[in-house]
Protein backbone atom coordinates (compact mmCIF):
# COMPACT_ATOMS: atom_id res chain seq x y z
CA UNK A 1 0.00 0.00 0.00
CA UNK A 2 1.16 3.28 -1.00
CA UNK A 3 1.24 5.85 1.55
CA UNK A 4 0.63 9.63 0.07
CA UNK A 5 1.82 11.28 3.14
CA UNK A 6 5.42 10.07 2.64
CA UNK A 7 8.57 11.23 0.66
CA UNK A 8 9.11 8.81 -2.22
CA UNK A 9 11.30 8.04 -5.11
CA UNK A 10 10.43 6.88 -8.46
CA UNK A 11 12.66 5.86 -11.69
CA UNK A 12 10.83 4.41 -14.43
CA UNK A 13 11.78 2.39 -17.43
CA UNK A 14 10.59 0.20 -20.17
CA UNK A 15 12.26 -3.12 -19.48
CA UNK A 16 15.10 -3.96 -16.85
CA UNK A 17 14.91 -7.75 -18.18
CA UNK A 18 18.77 -7.32 -18.96
CA UNK A 19 21.27 -6.75 -16.52
CA UNK A 20 23.16 -3.83 -17.66
CA UNK A 21 19.81 -2.08 -18.13
CA UNK A 22 17.96 -3.11 -14.34
CA UNK A 23 22.11 -1.85 -13.06
CA UNK A 24 21.66 1.39 -15.13
CA UNK A 25 17.65 2.29 -13.34
CA UNK A 26 18.77 1.16 -10.06
CA UNK A 27 21.57 3.44 -9.62
CA UNK A 28 20.18 6.86 -9.42
CA UNK A 29 17.82 5.34 -6.29
CA UNK A 30 20.96 3.28 -4.64
CA UNK A 31 22.21 6.59 -4.61
CA UNK A 32 19.87 8.42 -2.40
CA UNK A 33 20.45 8.05 0.92
CA UNK A 34 17.11 8.92 2.96
CA UNK A 35 15.47 6.15 4.23
CA UNK A 36 12.28 6.29 1.74
CA UNK A 37 10.62 4.29 -0.18
CA UNK A 38 11.90 3.74 -3.40
CA UNK A 39 10.10 2.38 -6.87
CA UNK A 40 11.37 1.72 -9.91
CA UNK A 41 8.31 1.34 -12.46
CA UNK A 42 8.52 -1.14 -15.59
CA UNK A 43 6.21 -2.17 -18.38
CA UNK A 44 7.51 -5.78 -17.77
CA UNK A 45 4.71 -7.83 -16.10
CA UNK A 46 6.70 -10.16 -13.93
CA UNK A 47 5.44 -10.16 -10.32
CA UNK A 48 7.02 -7.55 -8.25
CA UNK A 49 10.40 -7.99 -6.38
CA UNK A 50 12.95 -5.76 -4.46
CA UNK A 51 16.55 -5.00 -5.19
CA UNK A 52 17.95 -3.90 -2.02
CA UNK A 53 14.90 -2.09 -0.74
CA UNK A 54 14.24 -0.84 -4.13
CA UNK A 55 10.86 -2.02 -4.83
CA UNK A 56 9.81 -3.31 -8.97
CA UNK A 57 7.08 -2.73 -9.70
CA UNK A 58 4.56 -3.27 -12.85
CA UNK A 59 3.96 0.18 -13.74
CA UNK A 60 -0.14 -0.29 -14.63
CA UNK A 61 -0.33 -2.49 -10.95
CA UNK A 62 1.06 0.87 -9.89
CA UNK A 63 -1.01 2.82 -11.78
CA UNK A 64 -4.35 1.23 -10.34
CA UNK A 65 -3.27 0.84 -6.66
CA UNK A 66 -5.12 2.75 -4.28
Amino acid sequence: MVRYDQPAAYQAALTVREKATLVRELAPLDSIPDHNPKYLLVMDNDPPVSHNGIRQKYVLDWLIEK
